[in-house]
């Protein structure tokens, strides 16, 4: 078969555009890596804690020349937490009780200098706790047990180290034990934090 040098060029041009195509090619899929950054991962997990009696650490009213009153009590605390969440917080929290709904009703944040989270690692976080309620009537004089619950999310941009980019939320519901509150001794305060976390891989 006939080669002219004129198909021999035409191969060599096709050679060569087929070899800077794939170039090309592999430099896209590397800029594409680049945007997208670290891959994310979604972890679900439920850590049961415990908590000591809180201090009271402030007390406020208001309402009291244009009923109805409200007392508020600020609070703080140290909640320690077993794996998949591993680690302590310091607890503050703002708190009154609501004459409409007759619950107390409390918001506040849980801070983490180093935490654990399986599948995820290490690092700093702050976990923002709202819709905080605590139900009187459900007490119960027999145990002297009385549940709460509360709603949670990170804080945007607290994390640090491995949790630098983590975001995510959840409930934590728990029970207080009033012995132990009268006596001192511990736990006051035992629940499970439950929820989902999204972290870099």
């Amino acid at each position: 078969m006939r080669v002219t040098f004129r198909g021999l060029a035409l191969l060599s041009c096709l050679a060569v555009t087929t070899s800077m195509s794939g170039a090309y090619a592999a430099h896209d899929r590397q800029a594409n890596a680049a945007h997208v950054g670290p891959r994310m991962k979604h972890v679900k997990f439920d850590a049961r804690f415990t908590e000591p009696r809180p201090t009271l650490d402030g007390a406020g009213c208001d309402g009291l020349s244009a009923p109805p009153p409200a007392c508020g009590l600020h609070e703080r605390s140290i909640s320690t937490f077993e794996a998949p969440f591993a680690g302590t917080s310091k607890v503050t929290v703002v708190g009154r009780f609501s004459a409409m709904a007759q619950k107390y009703q409390f918001t506040g944040t849980q801070t983490f200098s180093s935490v654990t989270i399986t599948g995820c690692g290490e690092g700093g976080l702050v976990l923002e706790m709202y819709d905080g309620e605590i139900d009187p009537a459900r007490f119960d004089p027999a145990t002297r047990k009385l549940p709460g619950k509360h709603d949670w999310r990170i804080r945007v941009g607290s994390g640090t180290k491995r949790l630098a980019q983590a975001s995510g939320g959840g409930t934590a519901s728990w029970t207080m034990f009033w012995d132990n509150a009268a006596t001192g001794a511990a736990p006051f305060v035992k629940g499970t934090l439950a929820g989902a976390i999204d972290c870099r891989t």
